[in-house]
């Protein structure tokens, strides 16, 4: 996310072994690492130092002459990453990882590296070609399909359509959010979809317009991931390990600018993306399914 040669920055390139000083130009530095390996950073303040370690051992050290707020940052880049493995199983892209795989060169199937692998992924390669059909049919806006679908396969998902009981779970439990920044808007504009017998024509219909589509499919996803018996931690279905650290990484940026007393321009996460990847191949927007 970060470019390891920004001004005030300092690090361990993984592809070479080089140091990144705050400029482009790397120097030899140690050995390089890759996955499996753990490698590790922190500051010796006695000998004001940076140091670097390699699976426990030391690499090496360079003086630290970066004053102010340090924050420690891990740069992902690399095809093979299973933090992209990790998207696009939680997401049902079952097709973008096949071709995943074929331009990684990764012979290993899909599944068995899920099985394998750090992240949990043996829980979100669950039901993938379930998950892939659903969200399917709703980006196509085939709903009465998807519903189909989900009464075949998890009937537990689908409800019986009683709109009585779902105003009156409105009134209850989403009236909470009536009054906060940001979801005020739009838990009305849902709860009114229930009060129209043609929601396409009342002011709530931009919420079933195709833009809307992949957020429920997101939803209907994550819901479907939930209906696996070995799930522990309902939190972790919702969202994808690539989500949750972009979203940590907005956090992260917000509380540096507040911390430079709110100076600077504020933190925009597709511009930072963008600034990250520029001079790349640009890729797909929308993953093959």
């Amino acid at each position: 996310m970060v470019q390891r040669w920004e001004a005030n920055s300092c690090g361990y390139h993984g592809d070479d072994g080089n140091l990144y000083h705050g400029s482009g130009t790397g120097e030899a530095f140690g050995p390089t690492f890759t996955t499996s390996d753990t490698v590790g950073a922190g500051i010796n303040y006695a000998s004001q130092e940076f140091f670097f370690t390699k699976n426990g051992a030391v690499v090496g050290a360079v003086y630290k002459d970066i004053k102010g707020l340090l924050l420690p940052t891990v740069a992902l880049h690399s095809q093979n990453e299973e933090l992209v493995r990790s998207y696009l199983l939680h997401n049902g892209y079952e097709e973008t990882l096949k071709a995943f795989d074929v331009a990684s060169k990764n012979t290993i199937p899909s599944l068995y590296i899920a099985q394998e692998n750090g992240f949990g992924e043996q829980l979100i390669a669950y039901a993938l070609a379930q998950r892939k059909t659903v969200r399917q049919l709703i980006r196509n806006g085939e709903i009465d399909s998807a519903l189909s679908k989900l009464h075949e396969w998890y009937p537990q998902i689908v409800q019986a359509g009683a709109l009585e009981e779902a105003v009156h779970y409105g009134r209850i439990e989403l009236a909470k959010f009536f009054k906060l920044p940001g979801f005020d808007d739009l838990v009305r504009d849902c709860a009114a979809l229930l009060a129209y017998e043609q929601p396409h024509q009342c002011s709530a219909g931009y919420l079933l317009e195709e833009s809307q589509r992949e957020i429920v499919a997101d939803a209907v996803n994550g819901m479907i991931l939930l209906t696996d018996p070995n799930v522990k931690d309902a939190q972790s279905c919702l969202r994808s390990h690539l989500e949750m650290l972009l979203r940590q990484l907005t956090v992260c940026c917000l509380e540096r600018r507040s911390l430079n007393g709110d100076q600077g321009e504020s933190f925009q996460l597709h511009g930072a993306l963008n600034t990250s990847t520029a001079g790349r191949a640009p890729s797909a927007n929308m993953p093959l399914l």
